[in-house]
């Protein structure tokens, strides 16, 4: 569950309070007076979940290898035994400055963590063969920098002085 900033599992209601196990694995004791006034998020009613990605890759991806990549991860995504076949995108989302981002987002049929993990684990695994199978690369920030020399550098300015006259 998720109550207020307060997020894990619950260990016991009592009489005047709820401990929560959280993710670091402490026990937070929240009194049952502000449960009851709080928005509750219970994730573990959850009937499917979502995996959410943005698949950054090399700004000079050509189109048709881009539109193949794409269209493979859906097809990946419509093979998977796991997947919800009427609720996913994956679509070009973005012209980024360092890559062309790919947005996938789709949701699996399970209701554990575990199961989330491995579902997503397996999922990233096939679009890695996809995008080695059609040689496509992922990015990574970059800067490129470019360089001019000046033929006459009085032309554009005054010339840099020459350390080496300072002395």
């Amino acid at each position: 569950v998720k109550i207020e900033d307060v997020e894990g599992r619950v260990e016991e209601v009592g009489f005047r309070s709820t401990r929560i196990r959280t993710l670091a694995d402490s026990v937070v004791a929240m009194p049952n007076a502000r449960c009851a006034e709080a928005k509750i998020d219970n994730f573990g009613a959850r009937r499917h979940r979502r995996i959410a990605a943005t698949l950054s890759l090399t700004q000079d991806t050509p189109i048709a290898r881009l539109q193949a990549f794409v269209e493979g991860v859906r097809a990946v995504i419509s093979a998977h035994p796991k997947t919800l076949k009427d609720e996913f995108e994956v679509h070009l989302s973005s012209l980024g400055a360092h890559s062309l981002d790919v947005m996938l987002h789709c949701y699996v049929e399970t209701t554990t963590w575990s199961e989330e993990l491995a579902l997503k684990h397996d999922l990233h695994v096939q679009i890695l063969r996809v995008a080695q199978a059609l040689g496509v690369r992922f990015a990574f920030p970059t800067r490129t920098l470019h360089v001019e020399t000046l033929a006459n550098p009085g032309a554009h300015g005054p010339a840099l002085a020459d350390p080496a006259e300072d002395r």
